[in-house]
């Protein structure tokens, strides 16, 4: 479980200490992997799933907000021509706010859980539950398409005689 919950850190080591995580990153990649844990989160609250399941989904909807943050932030800090220190706050304060709701969230759900505290659920919910898990692995697996079409697109750039970066 500690390796799963720290497969995500070294890529988000690695975009910082290199600033260019927009040339090696697609964004369509990084919303159909937020989509999934999402997807995932709200499958588990309504099939009732256990806290230490809730914990997991939230921390990887956490890092997945981490990466579309630094993707968006590297976008804009190297598409620009001179220096904004106000996008460095504005980031900032959005891990900030992401920490603070990563420490927040599953204690709220698993709190606020009316199924959990319930011996039965209402099949319609479970239903719908076991639906947003499937769904969520629609969206895992589609996640890989359009990071493939991206590198296969710059590779393509770079042997025809193009530049990337």
């Amino acid at each position: 479980m500690f390796c799963f919950l720290l497969s995500t850190l070294p890529q988000v080591y690695e975009a910082y200490r290199n600033g260019k995580v927009e040339e090696a990153m697609s964004f369509g990649f990084l919303l159909f992997l937020f989509s999934g844990d999402l997807s995932s989160l709200i499958g588990c609250v309504l099939t009732s799933q256990l806290p230490i399941q809730i914990v997991t989904v939230v921390f990887y909807i956490f890092t997945d907000l981490l990466l579309i943050s630094q993707f968006l932030y590297y976008k804009i800090k190297n598409n620009s021509s001179k220096k904004r220190p106000t996008l460095k706050w504005l980031c900032f304060l959005w891990c900030g706010a992401s920490t603070v709701a990563l420490l927040i969230l599953p204690k709220f759900i698993t709190d606020n859980n009316p199924s959990a505290n319930t011996q039965s659920a209402s099949n319609s919910v479970e239903i719908s539950g076991y639906a947003c898990g499937y769904l969520a692995s629609i969206f895992y697996l589609s996640s890989r398409f359009p990071q493939l079409y991206k590198n296969v697109s710059d590779n393509i750039w770079v042997i025809y005689g193009g530049e990337v970066g």
